[in-house]
């Protein structure tokens, strides 16, 4: 059963601080697991996996690399449709202002990150600001209270209490987007919040996860460290797919 999580992280930098430590170890375990391989080479090996890789080869049956560019940038006017196609199920499938959304991003270009395959638009993480006056966050807080009826109070001081200096965090990637890309996203944005001196004490975050029984399964990485860092998170059902 899918679920969607509500979150309000207080602390930004902590999140990327724990999703570079978690990459950094991963590369230090792969660096250490080459240099073992080193101290004992072994000939015998290769002539087989030679001779393996030629017999494929003979076979048509070797493998195929594919090697695709990725580029990390600030938004731009001509990103307006590919962010409104990310953006477009965010209030899962139901029909809201996702143009409206778009633009409040490329309006606050500043602490917003977009990842470009060729010229397509393919990720999004960005930062504003909650402001009720906005068309797109008035349909996003009657979604969240709508569905969470019983957190709506919080939800409602979220939006609407101007000293909580609440902002909404996106981060939405087509389903094909390697997940290795969300550390450096949000190393990004980490950047981009300290130039911009935003005045902000928490972040928004609405994500989508499944329940297997007990267990809590992630569609993204990052959702996890946002959850752990939480001050304050609620779930509820939403629509099956």
């Amino acid at each position: 059963m899918p679920k969607r999580k509500a979150e309000d992280v207080s602390e930004p930098a902590q999140v990327a601080q724990e999703e570079e430590q978690e990459e950094k170890s991963e590369v230090q375990s792969s660096e250490g697991s080459e240099d073992d391989a080193s101290d004992s080479p072994s000939f015998e090996d290769e002539d087989e996996e030679d001779e393996d890789a030629s017999s494929d080869d003979s076979d048509g049956e070797a493998f195929d690399s594919v090697t695709v560019d990725l580029d990390f940038a600030q938004p731009e006017e001509g990103d307006f449709l590919g962010l409104k196609t990310l953006l477009t199920n965010y209030l899962d499938g139901e029909k809201y202002d996702s143009s409206g959304l778009a633009d409040l991003v490329l309006k606050h270009k500043e602490v917003s990150t977009i990842i470009r395959c060729g010229e397509d638009t393919i990720g999004v993480t960005a930062v504003v600001p909650l402001d009720t006056s906005v068309p797109s966050l008035k349909e996003l807080q009657r979604f969240l209270q709508k569905h969470a009826k019983t957190h709506a109070p919080k939800v409602k001081e979220l939006f609407e209490d101007k000293s909580s200096q609440t902002s909404l965090l996106l981060s939405e990637r087509l389903i094909n987007c390697p997940p290795d890309v969300a550390p450096a996203m949000h190393s990004a944005l980490l950047e981009d919040l300290e130039s911009a001196k935003l005045k902000i004490k928490n972040l928004l975050v609405v994500a989508r996860a499944f329940r297997e029984g007990q267990e809590l399964i992630y569609t993204q990485p990052e959702t996890e460290c946002w959850h752990k860092q939480a001050t304050w998170s609620c779930e509820f059902n939403c629509a099956e797919d």
